[in-house]
């Protein structure tokens, strides 16, 4: 979705992030368009401006306080300007520990047992502070027959957006 967003006329695309080694993975994922910007900076301290779109793809899991990004974020959205999140599993109560004990097997697995202190599971309910809007939910009915008859390959996560009013 993100090379998408650098294909729309009129838009600039800024893509910020802490490690200058991501950003150099996503310049060479982009290549080099004149509406992309790369930014290294911390998203809490930097002065960004103003968005009428921010998209946290694959993202939010990986900031320990959701709440605390997500007001960070509203405060660099115009009014009327939109949050989406994108590639983020968020919990219930009951599975986010099963949930836990999956991502550290996974990070065991693969070698990186340290990883697993960096991917946080959210808890669902900090969306519904943020009147969010679920815009795509990959286990309703309908996206599961798709899946299955037309064996689209779908998101395996929801979408959401939140609107600043």
């Amino acid at each position: 979705m993100r090379q998408h967003l650098s294909h729309l006329p009129h838009s600039e695309v800024i893509a910020v992030d802490r490690t200058a080694s991501e950003l150099e993975v996503a310049r060479a994922a982009f290549g080099d368009r004149a509406n992309i910007r790369f930014e290294e900076a911390d998203i809490f301290t930097a002065d960004l401006g103003q968005f009428d779109t921010v998209i946290l793809g694959a993202a939010a899991q990986y900031f320990p306080d959701l709440v605390l990004l997500l007001e960070r974020l509203l405060q660099l959205v115009r009014n009327g300007g939109e949050i989406h999140i994108l590639g983020t599993p968020f919990y219930r109560p009951a599975a986010k520990m099963k949930a836990m004990k999956r991502s550290r097997a996974y990070y065991e697995k693969h070698g990186f047992p340290d990883l697993a202190e960096h991917y946080f599971h959210h808890d669902a309910a900090v969306l519904e502070r943020f009147r969010a809007r679920r815009l795509y939910d990959p286990g309703s009915l309908n996206n599961r027959i798709r899946r299955k008859l037309w064996r689209v390959p779908e998101p395996p996560f929801p979408w959401y957006v939140i609107r600043k009013a």
